[in-house]
C-alpha cells in the first residue's frame, strides 16, 4: 500500500529482493547517504519545511538498511517527490516518522523518508487585493504544510510565529501560483483542531474559460 503523506507517494523500484536504482547508474552507496544527511536534520532551519516521503514497497533484503526495528527498509533512497524545490537527491530514512505511520496504516509495512526544504516566505505587500477573489471566474484555492520547525523570519503573528505570513505556493499544488497566498486562519485552525500541527494559505486562481 502506498501512503500519501504531505508529499505525493510514489513506488520504490525493486529487483532481485534488494533496491534498485531506475534510470541510475549510480547505486545508493554509504558514503553518498552520508553526504546527504545535511539535508535531513533533526531541526529544520529558519525558512525550511520538513516534507516526508512514505513507501510501502518494501525490498525484502536492504542492502543498506535501516537501524532495527526497521531493518527491512533501506536506509536511504533516491526516487522520492516533494512539493518544495530543490528535492535533494537522497533521502534519509527517518524512524520516528516511519513508526508514526505505521501505527495510522496498519498493518505497517511503511518505510518513511524525510528532508529539509526551504519555504518562499513572502511580504503581505506581495498579496493581490483580496488575495486575487475579486477576478471573474475565480476559484478558491488552499494549501497547507507542516508548521516550520524552527520558525520564520516573517511570522503571521504571536499566536503563530512558525507560520510565515505569506508564501508563494509551489506550483505541484496550484492550479495557478499567485505571486504571494496569505496565511488562512480558518483552515489553520480547522486543520490544527484535526489534530495536524499546519500552517495553510488561501488564494484565489482564475478558472479558464470553457472549463465549468
Amino acid at each position: 500500500m502506498r501512503t500519501p503523506v504531505i508529499t505525493a507517494v510514489v513506488g520504490l523500484c525493486l529487483l532481485g529482493g534488494g533496491l534498485a536504482s531506475c534510470g541510475k547508474s549510480e547505486p545508493v552507496t554509504a558514503a553518498s547517504s552520508a553526504n546527504h544527511l545535511a539535508n535531513s536534520p533533526k531541526v529544520c532551519p529558519v525558512d525550511q519545511v520538513r516534507e516526508y516521503f512514505c513507501d510501502a514497497l518494501l525490498p525484502l533484503v536492504a542492502a543498506l538498511p535501516a537501524p532495527a526495528p526497521y531493518d527491512n527498509c533501506p536506509s536511504s533512497i533516491e526516487h522520492h517527490e516533494g512539493n518544495h524545490e530543490p528535492v535533494p537527491p537522497v533521502a534519509v530514512f527517518d524512524s520516528s516518522y516511519t513508526g508514526y505511520i505505521r501505527k495510522r496504516h496498519p498493518p505497517g509495512h511503511n518505510c518513511c523518508y524525510s528532508w529539509c526544504a526551504p519555504v518562499a516566505v513572502k511580504s503581505l505587500d506581495d498579496v493581490l487585493p483580496q488575495a486575487g477573489c475579486t477576478q471573474p471566474l475565480a476559484i478558491r484555492e488552499t494549501y497547507c504544510l507542516a508548521t516550520l520547525e524552527s520558525g520564520t523570519s516573517a511570522p503571521a503573528s504571536d499566536q503563530l510565529p512558525r507560520c510565515p505570513v505569506a508564501i508563494q505556493p509551489p506550483a505541484s499544488k496550484a492550479f495557478s501560483v499567485p505571486p504571494a497566498a496569505p496565511l488562512d486562519l480558518i483552515a489553520t485552525n480547522s486543520r490544527r483542531g484535526l489534530g495536524f500541527d499546519e500552517c495553510c494559505y488561501g488564494w484565489c486562481s482564475v478558472q479558464p474559460g470553457g472549463s465549468y
